[in-house]
């Protein structure tokens, strides 16, 4: 499982960042890396960050894709 942060705004949109240490402050909310998909789908960041969104999560999945194969 992986921990999430919103870390601040960038161009009106919450920044969503990798936290794996869970050290960093702020809401968070975790997910499982190969479910990132489904959780962009089925607007999984507004329910666990209480958000309407929208999200910035291109930290996220930079740091999902160079994960190796489960």
């Amino acid at each position: 499982m992986l921990r999430l942060v919103v870390s601040g705004t960038t161009d009106s949109m919450d920044r969503v960042i990798p936290d794996p240490a869970g050290h960093n402050p702020g809401r968070g909310g975790w997910i499982h890396p190969p479910c990132l998909d489904q959780a962009i789908q089925r607007r999984g960041f507004n329910r666990a960050f209480r958000r309407p969104g929208p999200f910035d999560i291109t930290a996220v999945e930079q740091f999902v894709t160079a994960l190796p194969p489960a």
